[in-house]
């Protein structure tokens, strides 16, 4: 399992105040932000801030991470309502959640435009309290979609992501999928992409919400379809 931190939602939102990605073609170095939403075993929502860097290398074969570089970051709440980082821990890649990034940097892998120089890629996940997460998979596809944006030089706009992949690049069901989607609505998020055939399963007092608030919630079918989806040009962004 993955530990992590956690306090009272109302502590994080001033902090985490975007979902865009970043990133230049031509540039040498591109880093991009988003949000991961994970459930903890008692159904605690888990926001976590993941930063992603990538330093393109033309000698490099192919993409590859930097696991000594990808780590879990402790934010701890100080006065004034700001956060202070408390050092962090390398992600083992041997773990439930690093088996997760790696799955997810492997299928970004598979899309990356072969027109571009191959780079090194290092993620720092930011968190507050201490939880176990229940289902780590559950957002592999945000992260694919973050590798491949950042190799591609392309922005992802302002969106939570929900789902694992399969070996197909598929979109896999999420749980707790409305606790999901309630909790990034609570935190002002705007446009949810949710794995296909589940828009059914969002209960009926969610879905008056999102119709009332006019918030999108749209099905993706595989990585290749949610990429088109929420990447733009960087240069639009």
């Amino acid at each position: 399992m993955l530990y992590m931190i956690i306090a009272a939602v109302a502590l994080v939102v001033p902090f985490f105040d975007s979902s865009m990605l970043s990133a230049e073609p031509t540039a040498q170095n591109s880093d991009g932000t988003l949000y991961l939403s994970f459930i903890g075993p008692k159904g605690d929502h888990v926001l976590v801030h993941a930063n992603l860097g990538y330093e393109r290398q033309p000698e490099l074969a192919e993409p590859v991470i930097d696991w000594s570089a990808t780590q879990v970051s402790i934010l701890k709440p100080a006065a004034g309502g700001a956060f202070v980082k408390s050092g962090g821990a390398p992600l083992r890649p041997d773990g439930e959640a690093g088996q997760m990034v790696l799955r997810a940097f492997e299928h970004a892998k598979r899309l990356r435009s072969r027109d571009l120089p191959n780079g090194r890629a290092e993620a720092v996940f930011e968190v507050i309290g201490a939880f176990a997460v229940r289902d780590a998979k559950d957002l592999e596809a945000a992260l694919a979609v973050a590798f491949l944006a950042v190799h591609n030089g392309r922005a992802v706009e302002p969106v939570t992501i929900l789902g694992g992949l399969d070996s197909q690049g598929r979109l896999t069901a999420v749980a707790d999928l409305n606790t999901h989607l309630a909790n990034m609505i609570h935190l002002g998020h705007r446009k949810m992409i949710i794995p296909p055939g589940q828009h059914n399963e969002i209960s009926g007092l969610l879905q008056q919400q999102i119709e009332s608030d006019h918030i999108a919630v749209v099905e993706a079918a595989n990585l290749e379809a949610l990429y088109t989806l929420v990447t733009i040009n960087s240069s639009q962004h």
